[in-house]
């Protein structure tokens, strides 16, 4: 009896024994799984980091032809905007050396002075000593720069239809060119954010020239002016999205945060690009649609009305004016008593909104009588703070 209770006991501990192997096994598997894992992202990120900064780097620029040593100056101005460091004109310590303050004329004189520069380069990630810890920042880095780009466009375009109404077409002609420009430019940088807000300045920019054209005392010498600082007509995404499809990858790829945050959030980059795709063809949608109604008032300058079809004005159109950039088929127009719609069908190709993807280019009212009742101040003499004026 005794030699068995010895036996079981020793087959007691050696089946704790056995559980507690198993469990140590268990657990090394979990921390081998956990630190593969971790070495991968961490691989990963620098794999992301030393990409992304080839690319950056492809795009500099020296100061004096960079856009962005403007922009910089003028940014600098404002403390609650964050600037990676270092950058062209940019102060490396503020509290060294202060920002000047800029009036809203000299402000308006500096942007004039950007424009005229085709080229820019906002460094961003290889600019940086530290790139994992510039990369972390990037974007909401973006944000504060390029919510201020968007609030000077305003004022600017503002200023220029001011000088329209005045008869002072060739300061127009500087600053429609100039609020055009300041979109090209922020669509030169390889990311979405940057391509975003180029979108939301010609929002307002190429609605404000429609409303003019129609609604205003457009004569011929104003419409032979917005034709020539008219951009592109062409749909060239494919060409104009390459770089930033690779950075928005990479970015996602950093880790594996990274990656969560985009699952919490419901935005991936796949996503982010679809919808940047569909932002850019209705900016070319709205440019062929200005492009139509020049022709559109030059046809009733001439005759007294609006034509009874776009067949009237074909003639005077390049091809692709015409082309529905969000659906197939022709952008449409429609006479109807005291004015016309003109419109694309979307994806569908239905005259039908119910759907909800027709995109109207005319009517579309309100926006340039929006900026001539109010502007935006963006100078500090308010401490820093952006103010609203209504004139």
């Amino acid at each position: 009896m005794a030699e068995r209770i010895r036996q079981d006991g020793s087959l007691a501990r050696g089946g704790w024994h056995g559980w507690r192997l198993r469990i140590a096994i268990v657990l090394l598997v979990g921390l081998a799984v956990v630190g593969i894992f971790w070495g991968a992202g961490r691989w990963r990120e620098k794999s992301a980091e030393h990409r992304l900064a080839a690319i950056y780097a492809a795009h500099a620029l020296s100061a004096e032809e960079n856009a962005a040593t403007i922009y910089y100056q003028l940014l600098a101005a404002d403390p609650q905007v964050l600037l990676p460091a270092p950058a062209p004109g940019m102060p490396q310590d503020r509290s060294i050396a202060p920002a000047p303050v800029f009036s809203e004329e000299e402000r308006i004189t500096m942007l004039l002075d950007a424009a005229k520069r085709p080229r820019c380069y906002f460094p961003a990630l290889c600019d940086s000593a530290a790139r994992a810890e510039a990369m972390g920042w990037t974007r909401s880095t973006a944000i504060a720069r390029n919510g201020t780009m968007g609030r000077w466009a305003q004022s600017v375009l503002a200023a220029a239809f001011d000088d329209l109404e005045q008869g002072r077409l060739d300061a127009a002609r500087q600053k429609l060119r100039c609020v055009a420009q300041m979109a090209d430019h922020l669509r030169q940088q390889p990311a979405a954010l940057d391509f975003v807000t180029a979108g939301t300045i010609e929002s307002l920019f190429l609605p404000a020239l429609a409303e003019f054209i129609v609604e205003r005392d457009a004569t011929d010498k104003h419409l032979a002016m917005i034709e020539e600082i008219l951009p592109s007509l062409a749909d060239d995404w494919e060409a104009a999205s390459a770089e930033m499809r690779q950075v928005e990858t990479m970015l996602d790829a950093r880790s594996a945060w990274e990656r969560l945050r985009f699952l919490i959030n419901g935005r991936s980059p796949q996503e982010v690009l679809e919808q940047c795709a569909q932002t850019y063809r209705e900016k070319v949608c709205e440019r062929r649609g200005v492009r139509i109604l020049i022709e559109l008032r030059r046809y009733k300058n001439r005759s007294g009305g609006w034509p009874e079809t776009l067949d009237e004005i074909r003639a005077q159109l390049p091809p692709e004016a015409l082309a529905d950039p969000l659906g197939s088929g022709e952008l449409v127009y429609e006479l109807e008593p005291g004015g016309f719609r003109l419109y694309s069908m979307g994806p569908d190709h239905r005259k039908d909104s119910s759907l909800g993807d027709d995109h109207p280019l005319w009517p579309r009212r309100g926006i340039l009588r929006w900026l001539q009742d109010r502007q935006w101040d963006t100078s500090q003499a308010a401490g820093g703070q952006t103010t609203q004026r209504t004139r």
